[in-house]
Order: structure tokens, then sequence, then C-alpha cells
């Protein structure tokens, strides 16, 4: 009985959306929107999800504010699909669904979700932005780093980029301490950038920027992708267009026609407003 609960609450896809930036750029419907969602589409069909700079927000106790740190990973979404509307006129109207076996594979994982940094406890004062862990992958990455630029050892860089792997995870509730929660509803994973990666996955990530020329950034994230994360044609479960007008485009589009032969079977290729009805 819980299992089936369950599976009802839960996507059994997670779906990476991308094509805020066209969103923004043109306007509703325009000849020029569809083909820029075309190129983005076959774009990562042939090179895979980009995995770009991320926001890590760590609180410091030593001076009760809030540092924010810079690291790369790629970000999928866990919601039914009748529910993507909302989802993607934050991040875009083009998603890739991938099974979870297919990000876990890739060490992702969901996100911890936690109060912002202006949720306090009415009675203390204190903040509780994690304060049992965010302070302590805070020191550890600095100490890591002090350590690091005084000795030169390797091993050192390692370990800082090994805390960050880990920081990236957490991830406040409400977008600019709303406290609506709205981030919350999302059930977000990610698959980060790792000092380590599976040797065991095919097609394996493609790393752009080693490890060892990763800094935890304080700057705004970069538009070049750190690494790409390949796949094969069976791996892509769902892909969800913008609209028909996209739809039919890639059905006409020799490379998509090619890319589609080579799966066992079809995905499920629905628009956003078909999923409304799903």
């Amino acid at each position: 009985m819980f299992s089936e609960e369950l599976k009802a609450l839960r996507s059994n896809f997670l779906v990476h959306w991308t094509g805020r930036d066209l969103e923004e750029k043109y306007p509703f419907h325009s000849e020029a929107k569809h083909a820029e969602y075309l190129h983005r589409l076959i774009g990562t069909l042939r090179e895979g999800l980009w995995m770009k700079d991320q926001p890590i927000e760590l609180y410091d106790e030593s001076s009760s504010h809030t540092k924010r740190f810079l690291w790369p990973a790629t970000c999928f979404t866990e919601i039914k699909l009748s529910q993507t509307k909302k989802h993607t006129e934050r991040y875009g109207c083009l998603g890739f669904g991938f099974t979870r076996q297919f990000v876990m594979d890739r060490y992702g994982a969901p996100v911890l979700y936690v109060p912002g940094d202006k949720e306090c406890d009415r009675d203390s004062g204190r903040h509780r932005n994690l304060d049992t862990i965010s302070p302590h992958l805070l020191n550890l990455y600095e100490e890591l780093g002090s350590l690091a630029s005084r000795t030169q050892l390797q091993e050192f860089y390692t370990l800082r980029a090994s805390a960050a792997t880990v920081a990236i995870f957490i991830k406040k509730m409400s977008d600019k301490d709303t406290h609506k929660f709205e981030l919350l509803d999302e059930a977000e994973w990610r698959i980060p950038y790792t000092t380590k990666p599976n040797p065991c996955i095919k097609p394996p990530i493609d790393y752009l920027v080693p490890y060892s020329d990763l800094e935890l950034s304080r700057q705004e994230p970069e538009r070049e992708p750190k690494a790409k994360i390949l796949f094969c044609p069976d791996d892509l479960k769902v892909l969800i267009f913008p609209d028909d007008c996209t739809r039919r485009m890639a059905s006409n589009d020799e490379f998509f026609q090619c890319w589609l032969k080579r799966r066992d079977g079809f995905p499920i290729m629905a628009t956003v407003e078909e999923c409304t009805q799903f």
C-alpha cells in the first residue's frame, strides 16, 4: 500500500530543463524561438547535458552571514509530468527525462532542502539554516584551502573539492527568503562535478575542466559548461517540447530522425501543454 501511494506522488523520471534564456530573449511562439529550441535540442543530443556553476550557500556562525560559492552540477526535477508547466516558467520549456538509476549511476542524489538564512527561531533568535552541518562544511572547506595554499599538496585540493561536492546538495526551500517553499516543490536532484567519476558508466562524463583548476568562486556563474553528461539514445526516456511547432520541426530534422533510429523504440514525446493532461 505504501509503495503504491509513493508511486502516485513521485514521477518515474527525473527531468532536466533548459531554455530559460530563450524564453527571456524571444517573444511567445516566434519562429526564431522555435529554431533556437531545435538547435538546443540537437546540440544536447550530440554533446550531452551541460554541467554549469550552481550556487552553494553556507551559513557562517562567526559573522552571522551566509557565504555564497559556486560549484558545477546538473539539475533535475522529480515531478509528475502533469506538474511541469510551472517549472517551465522558471527553467525553460525543453525537458530531457531520465531514470533515477541513470542519475544515481553518475553520483546524483536529491538535494537537502533547508530554511533560508533569515528563517529564525523566535525564541532564541538563532538561524536555522542547517546549524549543525552548514558551518562545519564551510569551516572544512576554508581550512583545507588554507592548508593547500601553504603546502601546495594536491591531496588538499582534492579534499577541498570533495567538501564542495557534498555542499552542492544543500539548497534553500524558498527563493529570496519568501518562505513560500516554492523551491521545495521541485524535488530537485543534482549530479555534481566529482573528483572521482564512476569508471563503469558508458558513455563517460566529459570533464572539460580539471578539478585542480576549479575554485569555489564567488563571482557570477559562467555560461560555458565545466563538464558534459553524455548519454546514449536509449538513456533518454522522456522528451518534452515547448510546443507542437518545435516538435514538428524536430521530426523533420535529419539528425533527429537518425538519432531516433538508434533507439530501441521511441521515448515519450509530448509538449508542455500536453503534459498537463497526464
